[in-house]
This record gives structure tokens, C-alpha cells and sequence, in this order.
């Protein structure tokens, strides 16, 4: 057994060196092989950088001479594409085609570049133009311009609103503070465009001077627009004309005919005097709205006159007024309330407990010789009957807030012995205040 182990152990011995030198051998092999092919790789390397540098370099001259004869002459040639397969092409002298890398294609790039940066400059400083302009223009009406001007600024984007003061006696615009509202805004870099005058003020029913705010608006150029929507109804009658006095100045007029015409509201007339302005203003022209008949001129295409496409036919409703009580007939209905309101005013007037504060046409404004509470109280009362429905207002006379009642004539069922009897009930109830 002694033996037999020797015998494995040295046949064991003899089979390890074996096998270790074996592949030891080996390992060497495939060394000197991995470094004989990164030999050869480094020679290919070297060979093909050799063969670039050269091509390079000749492609590069070749390059060269063809640059420097363009920039020699303009309009010989130009490179195509690529740099390896170089091509030229005879320019003719009115050819715009770019001339690549060469000082007029620069100049070219430069050139459009600054265009369209001039471009969007122009565009930009319009932009601002405009919302500066619109930051600046000024609207002008009177502390009793119905309260529909403000809205109206309001809708369209006008921030500077001008409510000038009244004259105390008239009510009407004080013509004095509206010429130095004007020229205190111009000195401010402001743009006044817009004034709106009224014939019969709500609240009193007071006529602003057409004839010297028109004079105004010419020497300002400015916009001038008239609000008769009470007192329009009775310029039917010749002898309430004269209060149309400078209406020939104004560049709008408008009266509603729902309010003392007869006609169901709402209906409400407006003239121009230049409608073009007015339609360069609203027109839109899409391919589906056009038609023979508008561009001709043969119909008004009231949707250019408006913000909305579409308008009821109202003028149709008036129409049929005219037709059934005729011009007398409305001419006879303006004047009996006229007169209604003659009798009210010698009413109130004969009465000591009552103050008369002003007239218009058939709107008679007065007030109780009392607080503006009384005022106030008073109303109510007559409201709460059911009898009568009037309306009370604030007024500033001789710098002190008063509270007036309006009086107001003007349905169509009114008759004197109505006003008899309201103002009856006024004088009763005034007893037990």
C-alpha cells in the first residue's frame, strides 16, 4: 500500500507540472498573438489616418482655389453640396440663388435678418401704440348724463371718464369747467375724443348747449354725440324745435320712441351723419356673409351698424304707430301731456308747503319744503297707495344735497283728471308727515 501511494503521489506530481507547463505555453500563445494583432491594427490605423490627412488636405485646397475665385468675381460659381464631390455652376447676373460661405451670402443672411427684426420691432410698437392710445382717450358728460355713457366707456375699454359739473341754475353742462377739463387733459398728453350731450337730462330733464359744446368738439376734433331719448318725441311738434338749436353740429342723434311715441319697447333711432365711420368701425366680411345686394350698395346691411349680426325688426312696430295715430295724431298726444303738466306746475307752485325746483316739457321736478328724509318718506307713501308711482332723485342746489320728487307725464291712458287727482293725493299725504 506504501508503495502503491508513492506511486500515485509521484505519477500525480508528474501529471500537474505536466499540465501547469502545458498551459503555460499556451497562455503565451495567445499572447503573442493578441499583441501581433494589435500591432497590425495600429500599423492600419496609422496607414488610413495617413491616407485622410492627405485627402483632407487636397480637398481642402481644392476648396481654397473655389472660394477665392467666387470672392474674386460674384457671379462665376458656388459649391454644391458636398466638399467631396465639387461641382460648379455658371451664375447668371440676375441668379439671387445664395452664394454660400462667400461675403454676399453673409451679407444676404445679415440683410433678412435685419427685416424681419425691423418687422416684429414695427409690429410690437403697434401693439403698444395702441393699448397707449386707448389708455389715453377721454370721454366727457355731465354729472346728469344718463348713467348708460359710463357703462358704455366701461364696455369698450375707455379708463378716463369726465363727469363735468352743472350749471346751478339750469342744470345743464357748465360750459367753463368743460373747457378746462379739456385743456387740463391735453396738458397731461391725454386724447380727448368724445363728448356726450344730453336734451332732457333724466333727472330734470336740463338741455346742455349744442350750439358751444359744438364749437368744442370742432376745434378739438372731437366725436359728438346727442342722448334725447325723453324729450326726441316732441321735436314731432315745430314749436319744440329751437331746442334742437346746434343740433346741426353733432355727429349723433338718438331718441327712443318707447319711452313717449306710443311704440313698445324697446325701439330706439339713431342717426349719423358720416354712417361710414360707423361701418369701417363693425364691418366684417367673411365669404358667407357677402351677397350681391350689400356690396352693391342697393340695401343697408344694418349688421355693419351694430356689435351683434342679427336685429329685430323694430323699426316695423313704429311703422305701424305712425300709420294708425298719423303725425297729428302724435303731435296731439305730445301737446295735451304738455298741457297736463302746464296745469301741475301752477298747482305746485300755488302750494307753500311745496318747493318747484324745474320744467320740462311734461317732467316737473319739485320737492317738499321739508328734509330729504320727508322727501324720501313722502314718495314711499304715494308708492304704497297704488294710486301713483313717482320717482325721487338727488339734486345739488346752492351747494346743499337735496332730495326732489319727479313727476313725470307720459302714458298713454293719462288724462288731466289724473294729475288732478295724484296731485290730491301729494297734498293729503304731505298733511301727515
Amino acid at each position: 500500500l506504501l508503495s502503491f501511494d508513492s506511486f500515485f503521489e509521484s505519477n500525480e506530481s508528474s501529471a500537474n507540472r505536466n499540465y501547469h507547463q502545458t498551459k503555460s505555453h499556451k497562455s503565451k500563445s495567445r499572447i503573442e498573438k493578441k499583441n501581433h494583432q494589435h500591432k497590425e491594427k495600429e500599423s492600419d490605423t496609422i496607414k488610413n489616418k495617413k491616407k485622410s490627412t492627405k485627402s483632407r488636405i487636397k480637398h481642402q485646397r481644392n476648396h481654397s482655389k473655389i472660394i477665392n475665385k467666387i470672392n474674386n468675381d460674384d457671379s462665376v460659381q458656388i459649391l454644391t453640396d458636398s466638399p467631396r464631390s465639387i461641382e460648379t455652376k455658371q451664375l447668371n447676373v440676375d441668379d439671387t440663388t445664395p452664394r454660400i460661405n462667400s461675403p454676399t451670402y453673409h451679407r444676404q443672411q445679415q440683410q433678412q435678418q435685419q427685416q424681419q427684426n425691423e418687422q416684429q420691432n414695427e409690429q410690437q410698437n403697434e401693439q403698444q401704440n395702441e393699448f397707449k392710445i386707448d389708455n389715453k382717450l377721454v370721454a366727457y358728460g355731465s354729472t346728469q348724463t344718463h348713467s348708460s355713457f359710463s357703462k358704455g366707456c366701461n364696455i369698450i375699454g375707455i379708463q378716463n371718464i369726465r363727469l363735468i359739473e352743472t350749471d346751478p341754475k339750469t342744470q345743464a353742462m357748465n360750459i367753463d369747467n368743460l373747457i378746462k377739463t379739456i385743456k387740463l387733459d391735453k396738458e397731461k398728453g391725454l386724447i380727448p375724443f368724445f363728448i356726450c350731450a344730453t336734451l332732457g337730462t333724466t333727472a330734470t330733464g336740463a338741455f346742455d348747449d349744442l350750439s358751444e359744446i359744438g364749437k368744442i368738439t370742432n376745434e378739438n376734433d372731437m366725436w359728438l354725440h346727442v342722448d334725447a331719448a325723453y324729450a326726441g318725441s316732441a321735436f314731432i311738434c315745430p314749436e319744440y324745435r329751437n331746442l334742437l338749436k346746434g343740433i346741426e353740429l353733432c355727429d349723433s342723434f338718438n331718441f327712443n320712441p318707447h319711452k313717449w311715441l306710443l311704440t313698445n319697447l324697446d325701439c330706439s333711432l339713431l342717426w349719423v351723419r358720416n354712417k361710414q365711420l360707423l361701418e369701417n368701425s363693425l364691418s366684417i366680411s367673411p365669404s358667407y356673409l357677402n351677397n350681391n345686394a350689400t356690396s352693391s350698395g342697393q340695401v343697408t346691411d344694418f349688421r355693419n351698424w351694430q356689435t351683434s349680426l342679427g336685429r329685430r325688426f323694430r323699426a316695423l312696430k313704429l311703422w305701424f304707430v305712425i300709420r294708425h295715430y298719423g303725425i297729428e295724431g302724435l303731435q296731439t298726444y305730445i301737446r295735451e301731456h304738455i298741457q297736463f303738466a302746464d296745469w301741475l306746475e301752477q298747482a305746485i307752485k300755488s302750494d307753500d308747503r311745496f318747493e318747484f325746483i324745474s320744467r320740462c316739457l311734461s317732467l316737473i321736478c319739485f320737492r317738499y319744503k321739508g328734509t330729504n328724509e320727508q322727501n324720501l318718506q313722502l314718495v314711499e307713501t304715494i308708492n304704497e297707495s297704488g294710486s301713483a308711482m313717482l320717482i325721487s332723485t338727488i339734486l345739488t342746489i346752492n351747494n346743499q344735497t337735496n332730495r326732489i320728487i319727479r313727476f313725470a307725464i307720459g302714458s298713454m291712458s293719462t288724462r288731466l283728471i289724473h294729475v288732478q287727482n295724484c296731485w290730491k293725493l301729494i297734498s293729503t299725504l304731505a298733511n301727515n308727515i
